[in-house]
């Protein structure tokens, strides 16, 4: 993953695209052993030449966070990959600019600990304060959403019904599960 794929549409829905090569892993603890990806991202363990699992996805992901706020990525080099990784593995992990919450700039540190056993795990990060209002924040949207596409099927059938009787379980099947009538 890298933020040349993601999309957001016309109706501002993010899109992921392009994942290039992926291998599906037969359990959580397994490990990939190929070396795939956008070098800028790579994890200390990958710049190590260690197995990697999960927790390196965790260190991308917080990579694309930083570049996501502050449109370059958070390692650098313009010297190749053995300084890049060097870089990975020693320089200062930078902050997100002050614009961006402490609770983000935590939980993005959280992502980019060099320790694979002690970075955050995705269970960590769904849990966290700030995820959580965000999804509730999404679902909320959601279902407003629903709700304003379906009103007007109501309306519209209770307008052609007015005359025939009620017909409101017609006008349920309509609307499954978004709308209590």
């Amino acid at each position: 993953m890298k933020s040349l794929n993601i999309l957001i549409d016309s109706d501002k829905r993010v899109r992921l695209c392009d994942f290039g090569i992926s291998k599906v892993l037969e359990n959580t603890l397994d490990y990939a052993n190929t070396l795939i990806g956008t070098p800028y991202y790579l994890s200390p363990e990958l710049c190590k030449d260690k197995k990697y699992s999960w927790p390196s996805d965790i260190w991308a992901t917080g990579c694309l966070i930083y570049e996501l706020a502050t449109f370059r990525t958070p390692f650098h080099s313009n010297k190749g990959i053995q300084q890049l990784c060097y870089n990975i593995r020693y320089a200062p992990i930078p902050d997100l600019p002050n614009i961006y919450s402490k609770e983000l700039n935590n939980l993005y540190k959280h992502m980019l600990i060099r320790e694979p056993n002690k970075r955050a795990t995705a269970q960590q990060l769904l849990v966290s304060d700030l995820v959580q209002r965000q999804l509730k924040l999404l679902i909320e949207e959601k279902i407003r959403e629903k709700q304003s596409i379906k009103k007007p099927l109501i309306e519209k059938q209770a307008i052609e019904n007015d005359n025939s009787g009620n017909n409101e379980q017609e006008i349920k099947t309509l609307l499954p599960d978004v709308v209590d009538i």
